[in-house]
């Protein structure tokens, strides 16, 4: 199997916003020892847009800066057939913060989604004033479909179905110095309840340097 996904992206950037589209085109051949040779060639387009806010604030004796980064995540990719290609080492990723804003919903390279889509976000982070170490962060999430998709990873699979996706929920925050918290909620508006949630708890001490005494 041979894979290539050459790609031209463009930055902009300023004070409070940014805004990077890309363009690219993946590429896939396999030739089989059985003699098959496949390919397929699916151009890729997306684009990225944020804009950051900030503001100063005080929660008792602390100082904090409150930022605040909506952000967009647009995807089209047009369908093609794939169900007579090789399955290596492909499969659904899980749904995440991360795989939310990425092109494609597969992992590896033996399925590439069809997409019509965009994901609207919103972060927040509580950073201290004097440091800037980052305190808390909270995150939210969904992807809206503006097609159906019709790419699966074996052919005796339903597509998936509706225009929008559940809503994700993250937060992570520092305990102390060496204790950190994380959580991620899955919301289905459709079923108007939390359908998954992960909680994690991070230890990692905090080693204090101390300079030796001059002789």
């Amino acid at each position: 199997r041979t894979v290539l996904y050459p790609g031209i992206r463009y930055v902009y950037e300023n004070d409070f916003l940014t805004l990077s589209p890309k363009i690219g085109l993946h590429y896939t051949n396999y030739d089989l020892d059985t003699g098959i040779t496949e390919d397929r060639t699916l151009p890729i387009y997306s684009m990225s847009a944020s804009l950051a806010f900030e503001r100063n604030m005080r929660i008792g004796d602390v100082e904090l800066t409150q930022t605040l980064l909506p952000q967009i995540f647009y995807v089209h990719v047009p369908f093609e057939d794939q169900s007579d290609l090789p399955l290596f080492d492909s499969g659904l990723s899980s749904f995440s913060l991360s795989q939310i804003f990425s092109e494609n919903i597969f992992s590896g390279g033996d399925r590439i989604n069809d997409a019509d889509q965009l994901t609207v976000g919103v972060s927040s982070q509580f950073l201290d004033a004097k440091s800037g170490v980052e305190r808390f962060k909270i995150t939210a999430a969904q992807r809206f479909h503006f097609d159906e998709e019709l790419v699966v990873i074996n052919p005796t699979e339903a597509p998936r179905t509706g225009n929008r996706s559940d809503i994700l929920l993250g937060g992570n925050g520092r305990i102390s110095e060496s204790w950190r918290a994380n959580t991620l909620l899955q919301y289905s508006g459709v079923l108007d309840e939390v359908i998954s949630h992960d909680h994690q708890l991070q230890y990692k001490p905090c080693l204090l340097y101390t300079s030796p005494s001059p002789r």
